[in-house]
C-alpha cells in the first residue's frame, strides 16, 4: 500500500510541467500556480542528498479522484469501485490514472522553510515585496477589512506518466448521486473499464457520460501547499530579527513623490507554516479580478523601483 500523503493535495484538470511546478515554489493562488508571478524555486538544494529533505516512491496503476480540484482519493486499489456521493451542484468527477508516477514530500517543511526558503534572497525578495504590497492593501480601507492573497509553500508532488484523464458527469437531480466505475488496471489504461471517450458509466441514480483524453508525458497531477501564515510585528533595531521575520518596505502612498526612494519601515512579518488543521479552502478570500490586477500591478511597481535603486 502506497504512503497516503499528512496534508491535503490539489489536483489538477491540465497536468503541470514539473520543470516550473517543483519543490520550494511559493504561489498566491495554489489552484492556478502560474498566476500572479509566483517564485520558481531554482533546485540548487539537492532534495534527496544525505540528509535528504524530501522522499520520493515509485508507484504503478496510479489513481487520483477529484472534485473540482478537491482531492477525494489516491491510489485506489485496482480491483475496488469508485462509489463516491456527487451532490447536485458538483456533479462532475475526475479519475486520473497513470501507468507509473511517483510522490515527493517534504519530510521536514517546517525546517526546509527556515533554513532553505528564508535563506534564499531570491525568495526574500519575493516575500517582502508581496507582503508589503499585501500590507499596504488591507490598511487602505478604514471601515472594512479587505481581502488580500494567501501565501503558500509547495511541500509535496503527485506525478504520473502514461496518463488516461476521464471526466465523469451525472445527470441526476437528486441531492446525491453515487457514481460507480471501476479503477483502471495498468493494461486497459486507455479506456476506463471499456468505456471510450464520450461513453456512457452507469451511476447508481443516472446515466452520466464519460469524457477525456490520453497524455504520455510526465506531469504534475496534484501538489500538496502548506500556507505560509503571516503575523505582524514591530520592531526598533531590525538588526535582532529573527531568521523567520522578514521587514516590510514603505509603499507610494498620495503623500509620496513617485521615484522616491523605497525604505524599509518599522513594521514586518513573522512567517510561519501552517498545520494540517489548515484545510485548502478558496485561496483569495473575496479577491475579484480588479483586486487581483491591482495588487499585481503595485508588485511590479514596487519591484521595478527597487531594481532602479540597484542600478
Amino acid at each position: 500500500m502506497a504512503k497516503q500523503p499528512k496534508f491535503r493535495y490539489f489536483a489538477y484538470h491540465d497536468g503541470h510541467d514539473p520543470t516550473y511546478l517543483r519543490i520550494g515554489n511559493l504561489a498566491l493562488d495554489f489552484e492556478h500556480p502560474k498566476d500572479h508571478r509566483p517564485y520558481y524555486y531554482d533546485a540548487s538544494t539537492d532534495l534527496f542528498g544525505i540528509p535528504p529533505w524530501a522522499t520520493k516512491d515509485a508507484r504503478t496503476n496510479c489513481v487520483i479522484i477529484h472534485q473540482h480540484g478537491r482531492v477525494l482519493g489516491f491510489d485506489v486499489g485496482a480491483s475496488n469501485l469508485l462509489d463516491l456521493g456527487v451532490s447536485n451542484d458538483k456533479n462532475t468527477v475526475e479519475l486520473i490514472s497513470g501507468k507509473t508516477g511517483s510522490m515527493v514530500e517534504l519530510i521536514e517543511p517546517h525546517e526546509y522553510f527556515e533554513n532553505v526558503i528564508l535563506k534564499s534572497e531570491k525568495a526574500q525578495k519575493w516575500l517582502q515585496t508581496r507582503l508589503t504590497v499585501s500590507n499596504d492593501f488591507s490598511s487602505r480601507v478604514k471601515s472594512a477589512v479587505r481581502p488580500t492573497p494567501k501565501v503558500w509553500l509547495l511541500t509535496g508532488l503527485y506525478l504520473m506518466s502514461d496518463v488516461s484523464q476521464r471526466l465523469f458527469t451525472t445527470n441526476s437531480s437528486t441531492h446525491k448521486a453515487a457514481l460507480q466505475a471501476p479503477i483502471p488496471d495498468p493494461s486497459g489504461i486507455s479506456a476506463l473499464a471499456g468505456v471510450n471517450v464520450g461513453g456512457s458509466v452507469s451511476s447508481k441514480s443516472s446515466e452520466g457520460l464519460a469524457t477525456g483524453a490520453d497524455i504520455k508525458q510526465e506531469k504534475v497531477w496534484a501538489a500538496q501547499w502548506q500556507r505560509v501564515r503571516v503575523k505582524k510585528v514591530v520592531k526598533e533595531k531590525w538588526e535582532d530579527a529573527l531568521k523567520n521575520e522578514i521587514r516590510l518596505l514603505e509603499t507610494f502612498s498620495l503623500t509620496t513623490v513617485r521615484g522616491a526612494k523605497t525604505v524599509p519601515t518599522n513594521e514586518g512579518v513573522q512567517l510561519d507554516l501552517g498545520g494540517a488543521d489548515e484545510d485548502l479552502e478558496s485561496e483569495d478570500e473575496g479577491l475579484d479580478e480588479e483586486d487581483w490586477a491591482e495588487f499585481d500591478e503595485e508588485v511590479e511597481e514596487l519591484e521595478t523601483n527597487l531594481q532602479e535603486q540597484e542600478e
